[in-house]
């Protein structure tokens, strides 16, 4: 948890965010996110909803066929996405809302000023929408070879920097 940035429950109410991360430990000791809207540990709530569909298998089958098929979603998403880009914007993979972007999207990636080249469906993907997830707050439009490299450093600027100088350091011993 050593990424997660100490915010309180009303600031993360104030910032529209749906979680936040206190540092202390939830009654059964877990220490993570909670919710905001009722305080409860994000793992808490799994554990719990994992028990109850192992609990109530029959209810869950049930409640499943009325779900569409991952394909089904897929296609479903695809529509939506073609039909208006900016509508899918509204929320994230785990269905968090999204910050409100502060300029349209561009032709090319804000980091190495490539366009994109990662296709989905054959089609090359719009540019990822990057914010901030602890603040909640829109940074700018990068391609995905971009917003995956800042994924896997955790968004460390620290990070980042030994990276490039680990680089430099080869490029000036062996040019």
């Amino acid at each position: 948890m050593d990424d997660l940035k100490i915010v309180s429950k009303k600031e993360a109410i104030e910032n529209g965010l749906t979680r936040y991360f206190s540092g202390k430990p939830c009654p059964k000791g877990h220490v993570g996110e909670r919710y905001t809207s009722g305080s409860t540990c994000v793992l808490c709530g799994r554990l719990s909803g994992k028990i109850y569909r192992d609990n109530n298998v029959e209810k869950e089958k049930e409640r499943s066929k009325n779900k569409y098929t991952p394909q089904e979603r897929k296609i479903k998403y695809d529509k939506e996405r073609d039909s208006n880009p900016e509508a899918i914007l509204t929320r994230g993979r785990k269905g968090r809302k999204l910050p409100k972007p502060s300029r349209p999207c561009g032709e090319v990636c804000e980091i190495c000023g490539n366009p994109e080249t990662q296709k989905r469906n054959g089609r090359v993907k719009m540019l990822a929408l990057d914010h901030c997830h602890n603040l909640n707050v829109f940074r700018g439009w990068i391609c995905s070879r971009c917003n995956m490299s800042l994924g896997l450093c955790k968004d460390s600027p620290e990070l980042l920097r030994k990276m490039a100088e680990y680089l430099e350091d080869f490029k000036k011993k062996n040019v």
